[in-house]
Parts: structure tokens; sequence; C-alpha cells
């Protein structure tokens, strides 16, 4: 469970950042691109916004285009603040540097729960609209 300090912590950071020269344009240029393939839409941030970190674990899961993590039934959306982050959508996984993670996979993730305004964070890959937040902003991944 998330302690009330933490989300509070998280929340402050997030809302003190500002959105960032780039990002629109990014998009608009196709750049975003990259965290976008069949099967699941990425959303993906600068590897410095996931802030405090908590850990949760549970087993990668597509919820429509959305990846999540599925605890016993509980999904929470992810957002990936993790650098050279991307969707293998043929081999239906998620490529976190020089690592794969298959779904059905059971990890565990560093960051923290983040149920503020998603236009309040500088996105690399903005969130599709069917994968809006809450999200847990993933720092660091790991089997488990």
């Amino acid at each position: 469970m998330m302690r009330p300090l933490l989300l509070a912590s998280l929340l402050l950071a997030a809302a003190c950042q500002p959105a960032g020269p780039g990002v629109a344009e990014a998009g608009a240029r196709g750049e975003a691109a990259e965290g976008v393939a069949a099967g699941a839409v990425l959303a993906l941030l600068p590897p410095d916004a996931a802030g405090a970190t908590a850990a949760a674990s549970g087993v990668l899961a597509l919820d429509g285009r959305c990846l999540v993590l599925d605890n016993r039934g509980s999904r929470t959306r992810l957002a990936f603040a993790t650098p050279a982050t991307t969707w293998d959508g043929a081999a239906g996984a998620l490529r976190v540097g020089g690592r794969s993670f298959r779904l059905g996979t059971r990890v565990a993730v560093g960051g923290a729960l983040f149920t503020g305004a998603a236009d309040r964070l500088a996105w690399v890959a903005p969130p599709v609209a069917e994968c809006a937040g809450p999200f847990w902003i993933v720092s660091s991944i790991e089997p488990g």
C-alpha cells in the first residue's frame, strides 16, 4: 500500500516540474512513436520523473492496448521512466535496456503511484486516451 507521505511527495514533485520544451514538438515529429507497436502503447517519461520510490509486484498484462501490472485482479497502468524502453509486439514483450519481460511474467517494479493530471508530467511519449492514469511510474523493473 502507498503511504500518504510518499504519494504527497510524488504529487508535489510532479506539480513543480514544467512541461518542458520540446515535448509537444517531439510528438508532432513522430519521435514518440518508439513507444508504440502492435499490442501495447507505452507511456514514457524521462528517467528522473519517478521521484521517491516504493515497490510493487504483479504480472505484466494487457488491458486493451494498456500495459498493466496485475496483482490478483487489481490492475495498475504502467508508465516508464526507464531508458531504452520499447514494446516488441511480435514477441509480446516489454524491452527495458537489454532485458526482456514477456506478458504473463511476474515482475517487481520500483517507482511510485501517480494519481495527478497526466498533463502535469513532461512525457517523452504520452499515454493514449484509453490508457489514462492513474499510473505506476516505473523507475526499475526486475523479474520477481
